[in-house]
């Protein structure tokens, strides 16, 4: 199946004159898919461009103008269905639009969503989104989990938000932190950006998205959203309204986020810094620490793209540790600049803070420590570049406990949930 499969993306069907023959073919393959139990994913990657591409042309078929044995011009293609909204106002935290609760039921069953249901979903998210978004979070918890990049990891991240409506039952208070880098990598990358994005709009006073540095045009064109967006959805138009929608929220995204965590009496007792890359650091004066709140004076959004970035926002998303590394490293040709372990503590101690939590690692066991167990990072998916790297994990922070790596296996993450 998969040869036939690789033939008829070789002949371009698609873009063929004989429509009717092409649309049957299609038809074929995907009762094919249908039958086939061995794949891990009810909804194939192949399946769902060949599924979109049977959309387009019954939508063809069914217009009494279409001439079907004829190629139209691009521009000439109309979608002859209007995309309908259903939005309704907030008066209430649970409440939020039909299709967001739809759709966030539907990826959580791993089914396949219509493109105009996706671009349904992004119009009805900016109805719940801060107008004046402001670049650095502040929160308080007793609880806190934070998860790196899952970088389209679907099926990941489907068994880490089960876990999580779980962990809000027990603990309605939680904080839960994604910290970027939601696409590209993989192919599953809307899946996953979608509903990670169901899930912070249905638990808004739980969930904070930050940015990440794929959460950007520039690299979304070069490591594999905006084509595997062109492979799901064959119309250009299509394909440029959706992504409009979605860059949008990225430019907007919080940059930093800070925690109070509490013991169960208020107390503070630790003060977390979460981001994706790396500490802030001047360059023309590494050895002054940046202090959060003139950092919060100097960091603005929403920026379009790494091209258009601060020096302050290029550190916080491109940055990464380095243990054995005295003061800092400029990297002008990939822009991932090197922190040491004499400025991140400079840093930390000028703002208090207990532990920073970052990302933008690729990671084999999902987890490591940095700088005397200061700084931890994260990567959140065992598949990177659609195949298996190692094994994911995600974070735990617990009051005055110590910090726990949980790892993104479902047996683990069961027993985890009877211990509380």
């Amino acid at each position: 199946m998969d040869d036939y499969i690789l033939q008829l993306r070789k002949a371009n069907l698609i873009e063929s004159r004989n429509y009717l023959q092409t649309l049957e073919i299609l038809e074929q393959i995907i009762s094919m898919f249908q039958n086939d139990t061995t794949n891990e994913m009810r909804v194939t990657r192949d399946s769902k461009i060949l599924m979109s591409r049977i959309a387009y042309l019954k939508n063809l078929k069914k217009s009494p103008s279409s001439r079907l044995s004829e190629k139209p011009a691009r521009n000439q293609i109309k979608v002859e269905e209007q995309f309908k909204e259903e939005v309704i106002s907030i008066e209430l935290d649970h409440i939020i639009s039909p299709i967001i609760d739809d759709v966030y039921t539907m990826l959580m069953n791993n089914e396949s969503i219509e493109y105009k249901d996706y671009l349904s979903f992004y119009k009805s998210v900016h109805t719940y989104l801060v107008e004046d978004s402001k670049p650095i979070v502040y929160e308080s918890s007793e609880i806190a989990y934070f998860v790196g990049d899952t970088h389209g990891s679907y099926s990941e991240t489907i068994l880490m938000i089960t876990y999580f409506e779980k962990i809000l039952q027990k603990f309605p208070e939680a904080k839960i932190i994604f910290l970027g880098d939601y696409v590209d990598r993989n192919p599953f990358d809307l899946e996953n950006l979608t509903l990670i994005i169901a899930f912070w709009i249905k638990f808004k006073k739980n969930v904070t998205l930050i940015r990440g540095n794929h959460e950007d045009p520039k690299i979304n064109d070069a490591y594999g959203f905006i084509d595997n967006l062109k492979e799901n959805f064959v119309i250009e138009q299509w394909v440029d309204d959706l992504y409009g929608e979605i860059l949008k929220i990225f430019v907007n995204l919080p940059i930093i986020h800070i925690l109070n965590v509490t013991s169960n009496h208020g107390t503070s007792v630790r003060k977390i810094f979460s981001v994706h890359g790396g500490i802030p650091v001047n360059n023309d004066h590494p050895e002054e620490a940046i202090l959060l709140s003139d950092l919060e004076k100097n960091l603005h959004i929403p920026v379009n793209s790494y091209e258009n970035f601060s020096e302050y926002l290029n550190w916080l998303l491109w940055a990464d540790p380095k243990e054995n590394l005295d003061g800092y490293l400029l990297d002008p040709n990939t822009g991932r600049n090197q922190f040491g372990p004499d400025i991140f503590n400079q840093f930390v101690k000028a703002n208090d803070i207990d532990i920073v939590v970052r990302a933008h690692e690729v990671l084999k066991n999902g987890f490591k420590t940095f700088f005397n167990d200061h700084l931890i990072s994260l990567f959140s998916t065992s598949y990177y570049k659609n195949r298996k790297i190692g094994d994911g994990a995600f974070l735990r922070i617990f009051e005055d406990k110590p910090f726990t790596p949980l790892p993104i296996d479902p047996t683990f993450l069961e027993q985890d949930l009877t211990q509380f």
